[in-house]
């Protein structure tokens, strides 16, 4: 792994309050922002980061405000704020072809980012990103709380629950490890908006019309046909379905995912 690391020029540091993990190749083909979902951090993206799969394209992971190792601000941002944010933290270069690439919450992120700017961005992937209430496991248990019970109690108790989900699921023990950095005021606030967003139902069909190439990525083991599955295919939306994959397919299956990233990246050239 160490050699890994030299290799990849792994770079973890803080920007204007931001914490940022990054890699510089030498040669690069383009950049590929990855945006973290509810609770987490650019923590979860790290095996990708390192993956030598993908060292020919700058790797960038930023936590968000409020999230991971980055500052909290006096005042939690909206999700349309986070995604306004993306777009002015990490400019697209003219030069290097930008992909984002949204994970659950930061899906919806990203999706409302190539909404604004559709000409800023190359590609979008969504893994898991919010499409129906089914879709709001954590978001919605915060969400019956109001601010002040959240703060004082709700939160630890959400904190628990994700800790013992991590002794049966080894990427929920990643995701405990994230949350526990997290602002609870923005943890409530974007629950909220998460769980009236995918309420409307009508992400599915905005994310099948944005006007440049993208993919859907859903983990099915635990719903082979659910709600968000048909929305997907009432759309016509661009997506795929892994059985043995839970709510974050890139780490269930690492491998395979670099490999359906690489040759997504492989398509757009």
């Amino acid at each position: 792994m160490a050699g890994t690391l030299r290799s990849m020029h792994l770079r973890r540091e803080i920007q204007d309050g931001i914490f940022l993990r990054s890699t510089h190749p030498s040669r690069v083909r383009g950049r590929l922002i990855f945006v973290h979902g509810l609770g987490e951090s650019g923590l979860c993206f790290e095996a990708l980061l390192n993956h030598p799969g993908l060292r020919d394209w700058q790797l960038l992971a930023p936590d968000l405000p409020g999230y991971g190792k980055s500052d909290w601000a006096p005042h939690p941002m909206r999700l349309k704020e986070l995604a306004e944010f993306l777009r002015r933290q990490h400019a697209p270069d003219p030069r290097l072809p930008t992909v984002l690439i949204g994970h659950s919450m930061g899906g919806v992120l990203g999706q409302y980012a190539c909404e604004s700017g559709p000409q800023d961005y190359r590609a979008f992937v969504n893994v898991e990103g919010n499409l129906s209430p089914e879709d709001c496991t954590f978001s919605s248990q915060a969400a019956r709380f109001s601010l002040a019970d959240f703060s004082n109690g709700g939160f630890q108790q959400l904190c628990e629950d994700i800790y013992r989900g991590g002794l049966d699921d080894i990427p929920q023990r990643g995701y405990y490890a994230s949350v526990r950095f997290c602002d609870p005021r923005a943890y409530h606030l974007n629950s909220r908006e998460l769980v009236e967003a995918s309420r409307r139902e009508d992400l599915a069909r905005r994310f099948s019309r944005l006007s440049l190439p993208k993919l859907f990525l859903a983990g099915l083991r635990d719903r082979e046909k659910s709600r968000s599955v048909q929305l997907l295919e009432e759309a016509g939306a661009c997506w795929e379905g892994w059985d043995k994959c839970g709510h974050w397919p890139f780490l269930d299956e690492t491998e395979r995912f670099v490999q359906r990233l690489r040759s997504f990246l492989q398509e757009l050239s």
